[in-house]
């Protein structure tokens, strides 16, 4: 590979990594959107109802995922301290 090629690709991994959010800001925007998006609902009985029941779901995914990664790092160091340690069983 000549250097114009490896400059080419080191550019488009930089291009990729700078378009590419982590899960978390995702499901952060993910909800923002949702919110401003129902804020354009009509004021209706159905409006508000619907509106609330999409917002609390936008909302959760951004929950379930923080909630994920707490029990997958939790997960991790049980494991790391049981490897290290005869006494360093975890309860689950």
């Amino acid at each position: 590979m000549n250097n114009e090629s490896i400059n080419n690709e080191q550019r488009e991994g930089t291009v990729k990594s700078e378009k590419r959010f982590d899960i978390q800001e995702r499901t952060f925007e993910f909800a923002v959107q949702v919110v401003k998006l129902v804020n354009r609902l009509p004021r209706t009985v159905a409006g508000v109802e619907i509106g609330r029941q999409v917002v609390r779901s936008a909302t959760s995914v951004g929950s379930n995922v923080e909630e994920a990664d707490a029990a997958s790092n939790s997960r991790f160091d049980c494991e790391e301290r049981a490897s290290s340690d005869a006494n360093g069983a975890c309860k689950t």
